[in-house]
């Protein structure tokens, strides 16, 4: 059963609270809203350009990366194409 954790600021007493179908409901559309979907794909993308660091670079420019810049660029424009 999913719960929500409600606490008393005062006393710091800690209660888990079943949530109802409606609630249920609510968070799987939050969940798959475009915004949400976006953002996800979003970081993916983040995730690979960070990768892409000054030495990557350095190995693609002198060709001994073996081709693994142009295979995140690939995978960033697939992730991309999802937008």
């Amino acid at each position: 059963m999913t719960f929500r954790v409600e606490v008393d600021m005062q006393t710091g007493e800690r209660r888990e609270i079943p949530l109802t179908p409606e609630e249920i409901s609510a968070a799987q559309a939050a969940a798959n809203s475009p915004e949400v979907i976006r953002e996800r794909i979003m970081a993916q993308i983040y995730a690979l350009e960070a990768q892409i660091t000054p030495r990557r670079m350095r190995e693609a420019i002198l060709g001994t990366d073996g081709g693994w810049l142009a295979g995140i660029e690939a995978n960033i424009e697939a992730i991309r194409a999802q937008l």
